[in-house]
């Protein structure tokens, strides 16, 4: 058994565990990045309808994504957290690898939802770790660089598929960016530990209650409840662009997949990395004002979001649209910091990995899994009436639950200070 400990003896070592755990962030966001560039690449190889692209890429990642969401976050609340993420981490690394031996789409379904299933565990376990090494006040921060790391490997994921796509194709890219990740996994059971947990002891009627009681306990808060809507309104949009974004620049531009990689790395995953540092900075400053800011933000985001991808989408100049795409990507996570400091201020601290686990089981299916693939359907049925530009006016009608999350986002920040859960001190401030 790891040895906890009290990180109030080495006061720096919880940004050691910060830069561990963002490194895991990042190879996660690696993994899920480096199919929208190989997408341009495996639909042609495979010859894979649009449907078939979302279904990899969208629900069939996030439905196993989801069901072992729930599970994996109880055993983080009961044991270690650090175990549980590194046996994740090495599962969905190997996995990543394995998609590059699919030779047909069941293949290379089966792959991705063995990527999925072995994710779920990263999120509820990492988002635990870090709020029992940070106080209240710093966990939107904290939070925030996890996420600024995770879209920094999302940037550099798309920036070297295509290069290493181009040049040795998409079945050997698949294989050498998913094995380091075991790599990875080995050394955060080493170097990494287990944290005291905020509360005193964990009794036993905790550890034998119900899932369903404890959700139920969760869901009785108004805001939890609008949190929950509006992130997955938000994670519907957001996902489903990008996945098909690189497509888009593809067909509708005419760049090739070493220029997306390129290009759309740099505009999208460029802003992705710049939003999370931008997130962090001014969500912290405007939640020490205000609890509530931890909702208000997210829903200011969600509005700039819908504006920015609207642009990027309707621009005829690539060069424009790719500026848009940049500011896209700075809305897609300047919210998250603040979204899921949200979620773990609203849970008692014996919830925590359950709390996110159910946002991210909530967001994996109805819009993780669904957003990719019902622009796919969407495209393919426009393909079927002969409308040209399919892709493109699919990726219109998806900016309207960017406008859904703005709404629930500012009803839930209504209620939220009245609903902060009570907790003890952390021991690593």
């Amino acid at each position: 058994m790891q040895k906890i400990t009290s990180s109030s003896q080495h006061h720096n070592y919880k940004y050691f565990v910060l830069f561990m755990l963002g490194l895991v962030g990042a190879f996660n966001f690696i993994d899920r990045a480096i199919f929208s560039v190989l997408a341009v690449s495996i639909k042609e190889d495979l010859q894979l309808t649009d449907t078939e692209i979302g279904m990899v890429g969208g629900i069939g990642f996030a439905l196993f994504y989801a069901l072992m969401g729930i599970p994996l976050a109880r055993l983080a609340d009961k044991g270690n957290r650090i175990s549980i993420l590194s046996l994740c981490l090495a599962f969905w690394s190997l996995a990543t690898a394995a998609c590059g031996l699919a030779t047909n789409f069941w293949q290379l379904l089966i792959a991705r939802v063995g990527v999925g299933g072995g994710e779920a565990g990263c999120f509820p376990a990492s988002f635990s770790i870090l709020s029992d090494y940070f106080e209240p006040s710093r966990r939107a921060f904290a939070i925030g660089l996890f996420y600024f790391a995770g879209f920094l490997g999302f940037a550099i994921g798309l920036g070297s598929t295509g290069i290493l796509a181009e040049s040795i194709g998409w079945r050997y890219t698949f294989i050498i960016v998913g094995l380091p990740g075991v790599l990875l996994a080995i050394a955060v059971k080493l170097f990494v530990k287990e944290p005291k947990r905020s509360h005193v002891e964990i009794s036993n009627e905790v550890l034998t209650e119900g899932v369903f009681a404890a959700t139920k306990k969760l869901f009785e808060k108004r805001s939890f409840r609008h949190l929950i809507i509006g992130y997955t309104f938000f994670i519907f949009s957001s996902y489903a662009f990008m996945l098909w974004l690189p497509q888009f620049y593809h067909r509708e531009h005419g760049l090739d997949s070493s220029e997306i990689g390129m290009w759309f790395g740099l505009s999208l995953g460029g802003g992705l990395v710049v939003g999370t540092v931008l997130g962090a900075i001014f969500s912290t400053k405007l939640i020490k004002k205000d609890r509530a800011w931890e909702l208000k933000f997210p829903a200011l985001i969600s509005l700039l979001a819908f504006v920015t991808f609207l642009f990027a989408v309707i621009f005829e100049d690539y060069k424009l649209s790719l500026v848009a795409s940049f500011f896209g990507g700075i809305m897609s996570t300047a919210g998250l910091g603040a979204n899921f400091s949200a979620v773990q201020s609203l849970s008692e601290p014996k919830y925590r990995a359950l709390s996110s686990a159910l946002m991210l089981v909530f967001s994996a299916i109805l819009g993780q899994g669904l957003g990719p693939t019902l622009t796919g359907i969407i495209s393919d049925l426009f393909v079927s009436y002969g409308i040209e530009h399919s892709l493109k006016y699919s990726l219109l009608i998806i900016l309207v639950p960017f406008l859904l999350s703005a709404v629930h986002n500012f009803w839930g920040s209504l209620s939220f200070s009245s609903e902060v859960a009570i907790e003890a001190p952390t021991n690593a401030s």
